[in-house]
């Protein structure tokens, strides 16, 4: 029950969202903490305790993150295939760390969805992964051999590179 209002409160969140000890909203925060700000995930609880005011130990965090990943597949699926559908793509790479190792930011951006992943590789099987076997629309790059395996006829260079 809400004790500003009385009301008898439901879950905001829509069926099929997992539920457990912490709801979606912290999972989702937790996720946004160690994927797109990158914190470790001692500072991620730290910071969700000290700051948002949400105990958690260093070991929930891992499912937490793990959980978010299963969630968001499927629109992840769809973005990737909505991608290789349209007439348009620019595609580009940017180093990363992967824990300790070396990797690569790929992105995939069209008018209306753009698509991350991270990979060890820099090289054209990415874009490739990207676009799917089938893209046939104009790939917008830089001057990359990652892209090479691309007709040069259906390729316009990024004028900002």
């Amino acid at each position: 029950m809400c004790p500003k209002c009385g009301e008898t409160t439901r879950a905001p969140w829509p069926a099929g969202v997992p539920s457990g000890t912490y709801g979606p909203r912290v999972q989702a925060t937790v996720a946004l903490y160690t994927g797109a700000y990158r914190l470790s995930k001692r500072t991620t609880q730290h910071v969700m305790d000290e700051v948002c005011g949400v105990p958690m130990s260093v070991g929930t965090i891992g499912p937490l993150e793990q959980a978010t990943t299963e969630a968001v597949a499927a629109p992840v699926e769809e973005a990737r295939t909505y991608v290789q559908a349209q007439e348009v793509a620019h595609l580009d790479e940017t180093s990363w760390r992967q824990g300790d190792k070396r990797a690569w930011l790929w992105v995939a951006v069209t008018s209306w969805v753009t698509v991350f992943v991270v990979r060890l590789s820099r090289g054209g099987q990415v874009a490739r992964e990207l676009l799917g076997e089938r893209f046939g629309g104009i790939l917008v790059t830089d001057r990359s051999s990652a892209y090479n395996w691309y007709p040069v006829r259906w390729r316009q260079l990024c004028w900002a590179h």
